[in-house]
């Protein structure tokens, strides 16, 4: 399963339909546009943690569901020969996890209210009109 974040892309087409605000709220901040943050809250929505929390639901019951866990399972098997590797790398496993979660913490401490990126354009705005293409430098004309 592959499930992402809807995080809406500046130049996609449902980009001006997220910025104006009509339809729900929005953050523009470009580091979390990364399809691991929800980006844009529809409207329905009471706030991104009841989304979290959703999409975290769908992850669970994917994954913790009988039918998976028996592929899973069957596919351990017919590829034994990868448990050696599972296990000499679980310790790096563990700690990457309490790192991660780590991070999290902090990051829940912080609010999520940062500071937008010093190099984050501003004011984007989209162009409804086909680029002029430039004229010839008179350098290579002939």
């Amino acid at each position: 399963m592959n499930m992402t974040k809807f995080s809406p892309m500046y130049g996609a087409p449902i980009w001006d339909e997220c910025k104006n605000g009509q339809e729900g709220d929005f953050n523009k901040d470009w580091r979390r546009m990364n399809c691991v943050n929800f980006t844009f809250q529809p409207r329905g929505f009471s706030s991104r943690t009841e989304m979290d929390n959703l999409y975290n639901w769908h992850l669970r019951r994917f994954y913790h569901g009988s039918a998976y866990q028996r592929r899973f399972a069957r596919r351990i098997w017919e590829h034994r020969w990868s448990l050696w590797p599972i296990a000499r790398h679980s310790f790096q496993a563990v700690q990457a996890g309490r790192y991660f979660n780590a991070s999290r913490k902090k990051l829940a401490r912080l609010g999520g209210d940062f500071p937008p990126h010093p190099h984050q354009p501003r004011n984007l705005v989209r162009a409804t009109e086909p680029r002029a293409t430039p004229k010839p430098s008179p350098l290579f004309a002939q």
